[in-house]
Order: structure tokens, then C-alpha cells, then sequence
């Protein structure tokens, strides 16, 4: 028997059971609607050994710079300039972007939500950084009085504050313009970094558009972004994008608005592990398009609506922030919050609608749902329902 038919069983057996969970990983903020098998033979060649290959590295430097372009945009980055890079992880991106925050006010403190993501606080350890850590609101967004009054205990020292754009659990979003007016009165240099791995996506492309914006950009106030493209994206491989302000000196002229490595960083717009990144992102931008993507994110928040309404129907507690496309509901059963991927945090179980999934996906947990156990018998607090976005009829 060859080497390659020893290998055929297990590698068939272990791509079925991706394409099961594939199909009922509800509660996993992964898209599943893009094709990437016309970069199948790329995976055969060194994409991150810039060394070993500077032709192709300069070429995936342009995709990379492209792909950067094209965040900048979408989150209104500061014509007097930018800074970016792409990497292999929401890690590495955002120790990379508060590194440079440091290198810019060497005694920073960070500020950061309870209930923040994993990776910041994993980079503010990393970095050796001093942590303040900021209380919640009910609806797991950043407390700004709490951090207002943190704030005024250190008058005119420089601060970091990590607003997000999505905490993991309810998809809550802080208001940069809000934490810029705290900052403002606190007085020092404050540098405000948004957390946007999945909701930034479909918030920023969704208020280029709307009356009403998320207020999570560089044009409401932000220093730098950090954006996820293995969720909302779907890159098979792990990728993220960070974008950063540039302050330039007093006396410095103005300059165009391009990509320029963030700190200097002597391999270029592609950060670390980020070349096989980079091409992924460059992939979904350009076969789907900003218009595309705009498409797929209006996709999801509606299907977000429709599983809110359908279990509202179905009397099972749950409720959602407006424009999200989180849904918390209370925990079904074990067996069902396994068979689906259902994460649970406190009393909240949450499903998260991300491209890829339809209303027949929904119909079949709730017909699971339906049959699994009785419903729960505690409601949603008064404290919740008041942030539970309406649900008109879901359209696409």
C-alpha cells in the first residue's frame, strides 16, 4: 500500500467531520460561503520566508498593501497618513499595534473591559504592560464612568484605552466619540485602540451607508484597529489586520494617504505569519468586493433578526444588541449546545449569525430545540429587554 493511500483514510474521515460541523456550528463566529480552493497550489510553496523567496514576497507585499488600503477605507483612516500590517492572528496584530502605543508613551497604562477579548489581554501580558481593568455595563459593554473615573486618577499621565467593537460574549460595541470626550477631560495623551475582530466587518461596511454609524472608527476618534479576517472573512487560516493613525511631528508636511509598516517594521505590510494572510484576505476582497461583503453583512444581521423573532415565537428567552449578529438565548440542554457548538457565558447561551448560515439552519435547531426539553423558565431581565433590537420581517 503507497504512502499516499495509508494517508487517504484518515485525512477523508477528518475532512467529513469539518464538513458536519460545518454545518451546525451556529454558536462559532466562522463564515462558510467562500471558495478557497483556487489557492490549493499556493500551500505548496513558502509564502511567510520572505528570505527564501523576495520576488513573490514583493508581490504578496502588494496584495497585502492593498488589502490594508482597502480596511483604511472602510474605516475612514486620517488622510495626513497610516500605518498597517497584516499577520497570521489577532495576537501578533495587536502586539503589534500596542507596542508602538508604547513606543510612543513609554509609561502607558491600559485600560481594558472586563469583559474584553483573550487576545488583548494575552498582548498587554506579553508586553509587560500595567492593566487597569474597566467594569461592564449589563449589556457587556465598557462601564465609561468607571473608566472616567479611573482616568482622573492618574490627571495628564498618558493612558491606552481598548474599546470594542463586539465583545466576545454579546457582541456589545463602545462608542469611540463618547470615550474620546472622557479622554478629553482626563487631559494626557490617550491613545484609544478599537478591538473589532468579527462585528467590525459588517459595522463598517453597513455605515458607509446608514443614518446612523456605529461610532467605531478612525473619523470618531480612534488611534488603531485591529480587524479579524479568519471569522467574517473565512480565511481558512488564521489572519488579522491592523491599522494604525500616524502622528506626524509638528513641523513635519502633510503626506498622502498610504501604507507604511507599523513601527518601522522591517518586513513591510506583512507582519508576522502574515503572507499567507495576506493573499486570503487579498482573495475574499476581490472576488467578493466591498459591495459583495456589504451584502453578506446585511445577510447576516437579517438572519440575526429572523432567529431572535423565531425564538421570541417560540416563548425560548433571548435577546440581541440593535445591528448585531450575536443572539443570546438561555442554554438548551448539553446534548444540543454540543451537536450545535454553543458556547455559554453565565446564564447566556449565543448563536452567531455569520455568512454562510440560513434560516434553514435556524429552523432546524429550533425544530431540535422545540423537541430537546421544556423551555426555561426565567425570562429576560427589564435590564436586557430594554437593549433587544426590534425585529421587523428579516429581508435580504
Amino acid at each position: 500500500m503507497t504512502a499516499r493511500a495509508v494517508l487517504a483514510g484518515p485525512l477523508r474521515d477528518l475532512m467529513s467531520s469539518y464538513d458536519a460541523v460545518a454545518q451546525t456550528a451556529l454558536g462559532q463566529p466562522l463564515a462558510t460561503d467562500v471558495d478557497f480552493s483556487s489557492l490549493d497550489s499556493l500551500l505548496h510553496h513558502h509564502i511567510d520566508r520572505a528570505s527564501v523567496a523576495p520576488e513573490p514576497a514583493a508581490a504578496v507585499a502588494r496584495l497585502a498593501t492593498h488589502v490594508l488600503t482597502v480596511v483604511a477605507d472602510l474605516f475612514r483612516a486620517p488622510a495626513q497618513g497610516w500605518s498597517g500590517a497584516i499577520h497570521g492572528g489577532l495576537l501578533m496584530a495587536t502586539i503589534d499595534v500596542l507596542a508602538e502605543a508604547r513606543r510612543r508613551h513609554p509609561d502607558t497604562v491600559v485600560y481594558l473591559c472586563r469583559t474584553g477579548h483573550d487576545h488583548v489581554r494575552d498582548a498587554v501580558d506579553r508586553l509587560g504592560l500595567p492593566l487597569q481593568v474597566i467594569r461592564h455595563t449589563t449589556g457587556g459593554g465598557m462601564n465609561v464612568q468607571h473608566l472616567a473615573a479611573m482616568l482622573h486618577r492618574r490627571p495628564g499621565a498618558p493612558g491606552l484605552v481598548v474599546a470594542s467593537a463586539g465583545s466576545p460574549a454579546s457582541e456589545a460595541h463602545d462608542d469611540v466619540s463618547a470615550i474620546r470626550t472622557i479622554t478629553a477631560a482626563a487631559g494626557g495623551a490617550v491613545h484609544v485602540h478599537v478591538d473589532a475582530p468579527l462585528a467590525g466587518w459588517h459595522r463598517a461596511l453597513l455605515d458607509r451607508t446608514a443614518s446612523r454609524r456605529a461610532g467605531i472608527d478612525f473619523a470618531d476618534g480612534a488611534d488603531s484597529i485591529v480587524v479579524d479576517g479568519h471569522q467574517f472573512l473565512g480565511t481558512p487560516l488564521h489572519s488579522a489586520v491592523a491599522v494604525l493613525r500616524i502622528v506626524p511631528a509638528p513641523d513635519s508636511p502633510p503626506r498622502a494617504n498610504r501604507a507604511t509598516p507599523i513601527g518601522g517594521c522591517p518586513t513591510g505590510p506583512v507582519g508576522d505569519g502574515g503572507g499567507a494572510a495576506a493573499v486570503q484576505l487579498w482573495h475574499v476582497i476581490n472576488i467578493i468586493g466591498v459591495d459583495g461583503l456589504t451584502v453578506r453583512a446585511r445577510r447576516a444581521r437579517a438572519l440575526a433578526r429572523y432567529t431572535l423573532r423565531r425564538l421570541e415565537e417560540a416563548r425560548w428567552p433571548a435577546w440581541a444588541h440593535p445591528d448585531a449578529v450575536t443572539v443570546l438565548l438561555r442554554p438548551p440542554s448539553p446534548t444540543l449546545r454540543q451537536r450545535w457548538s454553543l458556547p455559554v457565558d453565565g446564564d447566556w447561551a449565543r448563536i452567531v449569525c455569520m455568512p454562510g448560515r440560513t434560516e434553514a439552519h435556524i429552523d432546524q435547531f429550533l425544530y431540535e430545540l422545540a423537541r430537546d426539553r421544556p423551555q426555561p423558565s426565567r425570562p429576560v431581565p427589564p435590564a436586557l429587554r430594554s437593549r433587544v433590537a426590534a425585529v421587523p420581517t428579516a429581508q435580504t
